[in-house]
């Protein structure tokens, strides 16, 4: 003969008397020999009835138990007596009963699938694209300034436009950096170059990309953390260098373009990759000019103070981009 199902007891009430109730439902069971587990509990908040038309709402934790023996008539009476005094809102009962010299059934309680109702948690929403940085935490990590330039991008907007437009008056609201708003501008070319090294310019900027994104780690972009190591004075290229063999390679296998945080040592004159020298100069004949770490019109790939894409020798002029 197959064991019957336990009985199940649920108890509703308020999670301000749970600890008092808890007791008092513990010692009816006990004192009728009558072992038992919880086996859910769940708190929501449900809407009180007969307020119309007000909405009233409190809060209400349910608590299931399962009995190893059919629940007898005083322990029944002792939990009506617990609602009486309100302590317990409602209780209900699932399975075997003593009703007097027999033994019954009662299914006055419904058991359905247990939903949770509480709204999921919704992260914080940045300003700008929470754009994942290339390379982090790698030797290949790119730069702050490809960073800005990528991050333009996907705005359909012009670094400078980004800068100008939003960088700048945010840093100028700032309680921390506002006395350095101004060098946020990128309209002068060589010195934007810093952003990727070890001054405040760097600081305020990852400082300001990293609360308008919800990037927190992008001072692994930069020199930052080597500012007590490295010595500012030469050394950084004062203007973008790139590795021709790089750029053309991403783009014919379809990676992502940008510049490698090792690229801005001043030192580091080659490729560690492909062994060639780094350019520095706009490879369209009759250009030749050097190029900011971040200018303007910057696009990805693309030298813009020359004009000319860097990425074939097949150039392109930059209206064809507009």
């Amino acid at each position: 003969m197959s064991e019957h199902p336990p009985t199940l007891l649920t108890v509703c009430l308020r999670p301000v008397h749970e600890e008092e109730t808890c007791y008092h439902v513990d010692e009816a069971l006990t004192t009728a020999d009558i072992t038992y587990r919880l086996i859910r509990q769940q708190v929501e908040r449900v809407s009180l009835e007969g307020a119309a038309p007000f909405v009233i709402t409190h809060l209400e934790k349910r608590l299931v138990f399962a009995l190893h023996a059919p629940l007898d008539p005083k322990v029944i009476e002792k939990l009506a007596l617990l609602v009486t005094t309100g302590l317990i809102l409602v209780f209900a009962v699932k399975g075997e009963i003593v009703l007097g010299s027999e033994e019954g059934v009662i299914n006055n309680y419904e058991l359905y699938e247990e939903w949770n109702i509480q709204l999921p948690r919704i992260s914080t929403r940045s300003v700008l694209y929470r754009l994942e940085p290339i390379g982090m935490g790698t030797p290949q990590v790119e730069c702050l300034t490809s960073y800005i330039s990528r991050l333009a991008e996907a705005h359909c907007v012009f670094p400078g436009i980004l800068m100008r437009k939003l960088i700048a008056p945010f840093v100028r609201d700032s309680s921390v950096y506002k006395d350095n708003w101004q060098a946020m501008d990128v309209k002068h070319g060589r010195q934007i170059g810093s952003l990727n090294g070890t001054l405040l310019q760097s600081t305020v900027a990852v400082h300001s990309f990293a609360a308008l994104t919800q990037q927190h780690a992008l001072r692994f972009l930069t020199l930052q953390i080597w500012k007590e190591v490295f010595p500012y004075h030469t050394l950084l290229h004062p203007v973008r260098v790139w590795c021709p063999v790089c750029l053309e390679e991403w783009r014919t296998t379809g990676k992502v373009i940008y510049d490698p945080l090792l690229w801005i040592f001043r030192v580091v004159t080659h490729c560690t990759r492909h062994q060639c020298m780094l350019s520095t100069h706009c490879p369209q004949r009759g250009c030749e000019r050097e190029v900011p770490w971040l200018a303007w019109s910057s696009f990805r790939g693309n030298i813009i103070k020359a004009r000319y894409s860097a990425l074939s020798s097949n150039t392109t002029s930059m209206e064809d981009y507009s």
